[in-house]
């Protein structure tokens, strides 16, 4: 069963991504596919001024169990778990600070989702 914590985390994950999908639905007399890249900044208890969550959880080097990538709720997780999108490719990236890419392609309409979970740097917000 889920908390009201997970359940609260996930609308909130639901409500960020909303918009963008919107972006993605093509229009009918279009006949490419649309790619939309999302560039997601991983939490970091070290570098950035956020509350500070479990080790695990927010370690910024390690996208696998990170909150915002790899974690229950994290969105590799959510864009796995669903039934509306398969996971075309995954990979490291060229550069350092991508840790890892995926590509998810949508199973109904014509749309590709690259996820890209960046390394945390040091913040420079107060």
């Amino acid at each position: 069963m889920l908390s009201k914590t997970n359940t609260i985390q996930s609308r909130w994950i639901a409500l960020a991504l909303f918009p963008l999908s919107s972006l993605a639905i093509p229009s009918v007399a279009e006949s490419s596919s649309r790619v939309v890249h999302v560039f997601v900044a991983l939490a970091d208890n070290q570098h950035q001024g956020i509350i500070p969550v479990p080790p695990a959880l927010g370690n910024g080097r390690d996208p696998q169990h990170n909150l915002y990538w790899g974690a229950a709720y994290g969105v590799k997780t959510y864009f796995k778990a669903s039934e509306d999108w398969g996971l075309a490719w995954s990979g490291r990236g060229a550069r350092d600070a991508i840790l890892e890419r995926c590509v998810f392609k949508a199973a109904r309409m014509m749309c590709i989702w690259s996820l890209t979970p960046m390394k945390a740097v040091k913040s420079s917000w107060p």
